[in-house]
This record gives structure tokens, sequence and C-alpha cells, in this order.
């Protein structure tokens, strides 16, 4: 009989523990999507994407939608499946689970690190904006997917991408300008979903 409750427990334990893995990943999306409505409210009130940072200034997208979301302490900044704690900065303590996309094509200024108008935003079902990111080598929260502009993803684009939710199948959860949220693969994401400057060469 013990023998027969152990093979059961064999059984059942690897398919909770991917049941449990779906649960985080889904209440993940829902913190994107949350986030995504937020964003949509900041656009229909300014017309243009909040920056990743205020160069020299300790204000960031997290700051600009806080409005939106009560604080800027709202727990949908936070992914359950993110285990890492560092802070924004050295003086702001806040910990991001999310980056923002700032792939450059053919500069810094027509990526999503500054406002982008959005008007220029041809797509917003294919402009990713935001997704899962991990901690950079200085112990900071990532709140930019890029490492350098280039448009290697393990390099580049995509180097701070996290994939905390499906190692294995290298998946992660993105949000789009359009408010949708996915988990995906960079397979699914061609450089036209990172390039919203339109000068990507091919998928």
């Amino acid at each position: 009989m013990i023998g027969i409750i152990a093979v059961l427990a064999g059984l059942l334990l690897p398919a909770l523990s991917i049941a449990r893995g779906k649960a985080i990943s889904l209440k993940c999306l829902g913190n994107q999507k949350q986030i995504g409505f937020a964003l949509n409210m900041y656009l229909d009130a300014f017309q243009y994407t909040p920056t990743v940072k205020y160069t020299g200034r300790e204000i960031r997208f997290v700051d600009l939608l806080a409005e939106y979301l009560l604080t800027k302490n709202n727990p949908v900044f936070r992914c359950t499946a993110d285990f890492s704690a560092g802070p924004i900065s050295d003086t702001d303590r806040l910990h991001v689970s999310y980056g923002v996309n700032t792939f450059k094509s053919p500069s810094l200024a027509t990526s999503f690190w500054y406002f982008v108008p959005e008007q220029k935003i041809r797509k917003p079902v294919e402009a990713l904006w935001l997704a899962d990111s991990m901690q950079t080598p200085s112990g900071k929260c990532s709140l930019s997917l890029c490492g350098a502009y280039t448009s290697d993803p393990a390099s580049g684009y995509a180097k701070y991408v996290s994939f905390r939710h499906q190692e294995k199948k290298r998946q992660f959860n993105a949000l789009f300008i359009d408010g949708h949220a996915s988990l995906l693969t960079l397979q699914q994401t061609p450089l036209r979903f990172w390039d919203i400057a339109n000068q990507w060469n091919g998928e």
C-alpha cells in the first residue's frame, strides 16, 4: 500500500509543479495586462508612451503609470516567480520585475527609452513594449530589456529578458502597446515587434 502511494505521489508531484508554474505565469500575465490598462490610459491622456527614465532624474515609467495604478508600489510590478530583489537604483529601493523594450533603430531617440508619439507606432498589436526582465550584473533590476543595442538577442535587444516561467522552452511574458499580453519565445517575436522605427532587416 505504501509503495502504491509513493508511486502515485511520484506521478502527481510533477503534474502539480507544472500546474503551479502555469498558474504563476497566468498571474504574471494578469499583472502585465493591468499595466497595459494603465499604459493605455496614459496614452489617452498624453498621446505618447512613458519614458523608461528621465535622464539624470529619478522619474521612470513606474512613476508615470503610478497615477493609474494608485501607487508605484502596486504588486502588479512584481512577478511571483521573480525571486531577485535588486532595486531600481541606489536611491529608489522599489523592485520591478518587468523591463521596457528599448531596441534602437536607427538611434535611441526612436526607441521606447524616450517618449514616443502614439501616431508613430504603426502597428500597436505588434509593438512589444514590456516583458519579464532580470537583474543586471550591478544587482539592479533592469527597467530596459536591452544590453547592447544590436540585433543579437543574446547580447543586444533581449539581453535582459527573463525566461523565469519556462526556462527550458525559453518563454517569457510580454505586453504589447495595444494592451494584450502573451507567453512567447524570441522566435515568436521577429525584429519588427521590437523595432518600432521599422528598420529591421528581415525575420
